[in-house]
């Protein structure tokens, strides 16, 4: 099963929590928050670098090779270029959370 959250969905969420631990902050405070929280994700994965959450995981660029590919609908055989994605790898705690469920 696929949930999409949107980040206004994910700023109400985090908000209402950190309301529930008393913490006290708005929308907007968390909206900044979460913005540059992907942002700095954002900007460590375009220097090459990785992005460790300890215990959480590790978001790190990979590169898919150039390679043949086949257009299922028509057989027709095609060029699909090298290209770089985002891997993530979860971290102990994050697995063992998962393992449970």
């Amino acid at each position: 099963m696929e949930i999409k959250v949107n980040k206004i969905d994910l700023v109400k969420t985090v908000t209402v929590k950190l309301q529930n631990m008393s913490i006290n902050t708005t929308q907007k405070n968390t909206q900044i928050f979460v913005e540059t929280l992907f942002d700095t994700i954002e900007e460590t994965l375009l220097k090459g670098e990785d992005l460790r959450l300890t215990g959480f995981g590790t978001f790190s660029l990979g590169t898919r090779k150039a390679h043949k590919g086949v257009i299922p609908k028509t057989g027709e055989e095609i060029y699909i270029p090298e290209r770089n994605f985002v891997k993530f790898r979860s971290g102990k705690f994050l697995k063992e959370k998962i393992l449970k469920v």
